[in-house]
């Protein structure tokens, strides 16, 4: 453990976000209309586990994916025109947008027409995220503009990376999310998650598998798809109904 400094963040518990100075949530709240929006207000939040993660689905003027993590008692956030992409050669803009509050990471809704961000969204998934080398600082990766970190999701999974590619200050902050060449990594053309995992996680709730855990192979492929919880979830419950679906869809598109 580190002896203490004059710094007081020194003596912070692990893993408890800091509050950012200002008013981090400065330009979310005044974007938005809190008696005509159901989305919820502007609030920093306290945290003493892990660090949450969410991927919030949004057919605003156009359908994109909102990609949050929490840090300093907000979600910092960028949105996804593609969503995430196992295929570490998918590189997905990521426009990095005003932090939201950590209460977000459950909102799902209809934000009326007239209000910022219009549309219906969902939690596409949800989990916790932990930063590690080359930047386990994250504070100093966002700074830097280079981001890694593991995911531990529903539907994403393993490592993935944020690069800025534009100086700070520009009118749009345009980053890259992308897998890195690791453990769940998969060609879009094996598997597209945005296309076999369309659903909120809220109203249907999944759960990772591999095949290379349980030596399962699907058409002389490890198998790599989701497993639904009956307990939560309406719809089928064969664990491999949803792979089997999504590889009987990818060979009609390649025969057609």
């Amino acid at each position: 453990m580190k002896a203490a400094t004059g710094d007081a963040r020194a003596r912070e518990p692990a893993g408890r976000p800091r509050r950012a100075p200002g008013r981090p949530l400065k330009q979310y709240t005044e974007k938005r209309d809190f008696q005509a929006t159901p989305e919820p207000p502007g609030e920093l939040a306290e945290s003493h586990g892990p660090l949450t993660f969410v991927v919030q689905k949004h057919w605003a003027s156009r359908l994109h994916y909102d990609f949050r993590l929490e840090l300093d008692g907000v979600l910092v956030s960028w949105a996804l025109p593609k969503g995430p992409s196992y295929d570490p050669a998918d590189k997905r803009m990521a426009v990095h947008v005003e932090d939201h509050p950590v209460s977000y990471g459950g909102f799902e809704g209809t934000i009326p027409r007239g209000q910022y961000g219009a549309g219906r969204v969902i939690v596409w998934d949800r989990g916790t995220w932990e930063p590690v080398a080359p930047t386990p600082d994250p504070r100093a990766g966002m700074a830097a503009g280079k981001l890694v970190f593991k995911l531990h999701g529903e539907k994403l999974a393993g490592l993935w990376e944020l690069v800025r590619i534009r100086k700070p200050g520009d009118r749009q902050e345009p980053w890259m999310l992308f897998k890195k060449r690791y453990a769940w990594a998969r060609p879009t053309a094996e598997y597209d998650v945005v296309t076999a995992l369309p659903d909120s996680v809220v109203e249907t709730h999944v759960s990772l598998f591999d095949g290379s855990n349980c030596g399962i192979e699907v058409k002389g492929k490890r198998a790599f798809g989701v497993q639904y919880h009956p307990e939560a979830s309406p719809g089928p419950k064969d664990s491999f109904y949803l792979f089997e679906r999504f590889a009987e869809a990818m060979d009609k598109k390649k025969g057609a």
